[in-house]
């Protein structure tokens, strides 16, 4: 299908990711969305079973069903925070799960309309910024949809949940970046659901970026949580079993933020080779306008971030982190 998501970003948040995806988008044949919630919208709003509460109801739930559901997706963190099985232990921070829909499963009209209510619903919701209602800059992937276009386009041509997918995220993109030829997407959450996502697009392109523990802990808790103890929590979520199948799986790349600081043009030629891009080196730009989050990505490269994040944090605070995020330290640095 034309415009279909040819490569993933899968990244935690606080990372890096919205900072790649406007590198290189600037000036080249790509194009990477961000924050598009199409796979988190569809799991939460659509996904055939709501929050087990114990294995053996999921087994029964499992057994009873004649379609090849598999459970696959976790629950938000901001969900499961609460039980102190989080701060117990390591594999126990996202304790839930959900089922979704096989690669061949076809969703009807009603299920088509309501997700796409949903999602445009969630885009166009206002961001809150310290008490201020504020706009959502989301609503730019909504000017060109409504759930009657999805729809007809779906009942056309549509066959399966990737069908749907590609067909949400074709009408999301702006009308002066359709000649773009390579699109990407990326939403921190979809990391949750990389496994699902794997199987339904059958092994894509897959950028993994990873950033540091220290700064990216100290970002995550400077930004949304109370408790330092809750900014690793919700940090080490992301590496899972399921982060360590997806960095062993094929077509895979990883990408550290800290090379991309220090040098952005070596590593954003990994970057577009991998993507089959035929931008050179010398056509690489540092600096870049990008639509898609650009109030809190900025115009270019802040390589003062890092070490203010790691100012901001005392040395036990730096000691606890690297303690609990031992696991991501010794694998990538």
């Amino acid at each position: 299908m034309e415009n279909s998501i040819d490569f993933f970003v899968f990244s935690p948040p606080r990372c890096g990711s919205t900072l790649l995806c406007a590198l290189i988008s600037s000036g080249t044949d790509i194009l990477a969305l961000n924050d598009t919630f199409i796979f988190r919208q569809y799991s939460e709003h659509v996904g055939y079973q709501k929050k087990p509460k114990h294995k053996k109801f999921v087994n029964k739930i499992k057994n009873k069903t004649k379609k090849a559901v598999k459970i696959v997706s976790p629950w938000a963190f901001k969900k499961a925070r609460l039980s102190k099985e989080i701060v117990s232990t390591p594999e126990s921070y996202i304790p839930c799960t959900k089922h979704l829909p096989p690669s061949g499963y076809s969703p009807p009209k009603t299920e088509v309309i309501s997700y796409v209510k949903s999602l445009i619903e969630r885009l166009e919701r206002p961001i809150y910024i310290i008490g201020n209602r504020k706009k959502s800059w989301k609503k730019i992937y909504t000017d060109n949809m409504n759930a009657k276009k999805v729809w007809e386009k779906y009942n056309e041509s549509g066959k399966n949940v990737r069908d749907l997918m590609d067909i949400v995220f074709k009408l999301m993109i702006p009308s002066k970046y359709e000649r773009k030829k390579i699109y990407g997407e990326k939403t921190p959450f979809h990391l949750y659901y990389s496994d699902w996502i794997r199987e339904i697009y059958d092994e894509p392109k897959k950028i993994i970026l990873v950033r540091h523990p220290i700064p990216a802990v100290s970002s995550i808790w400077k930004r949304s949580s109370s408790k330092l103890r809750d900014a690793i929590n919700q940090y080490m979520s992301y590496f899972s079993e399921r982060y360590d199948e997806l960095y062993r799986s094929s077509n895979t790349l990883l990408v550290k933020y800290e090379k991309i600081i220090k040098e952005p043009k070596e590593e954003l030629r990994r970057v577009y080779t991998f993507l089959g891009s035929r931008v050179t080196r010398e056509d690489i730009n540092v600096k870049f306008d990008y639509d898609f989050g650009h109030g809190y990505v900025g115009e270019g490269i802040d390589k003062s971030r890092d070490e203010k994040l790691r100012n901001s944090l005392n040395k036990k605070q730096k000691r606890e982190i690297r303690d609990r995020c031992a696991k991501v330290i010794d694998k990538f640095y």
